[in-house]
């Protein structure tokens, strides 16, 4: 399960602007740890990003705790790159979570 996704562009000085996405996966123990990854051909022409949720699990002995944590997603964004006007997020082949209100910060 996940919730709580939100779309930031950081546009404060100094330059460049950061982008990122943050939310809140459940996992099955606390080892297990999400991470976000852009997809290949990530931006398509309607500024939609795409990015994949993984579910790496750290070696170890893990107690079996359903656990909630947070992944985040960086990019940087250059002077005259495409605007991102929305995310998809994808997580086993499926859309878990579509964004479409980038917050801008400024």
């Amino acid at each position: 399960m996940t919730a709580q996704w939100a779309a930031f562009l950081n546009k404060m000085p100094p330059p460049p602007d950061n982008f990122y996405v943050v939310g809140a996966v459940t996992v099955g123990n606390p080892g297990v740890r999400p991470v976000l990854t852009a997809a290949e051909d990530a931006l398509g022409p309607d500024g939609t990003l795409q990015l994949d949720l993984h579910l790496v699990q750290e070696p170890g002995m893990w107690p079996m705790v359903i656990t909630t944590k947070d992944v985040r997603y960086d990019r940087v964004v250059l002077p005259g790159a495409p605007e991102i006007k929305a995310i998809r997020i994808i997580g086993n082949g499926r859309q878990i979570a579509f964004i479409d209100n980038v917050q801008v910060v400024v």
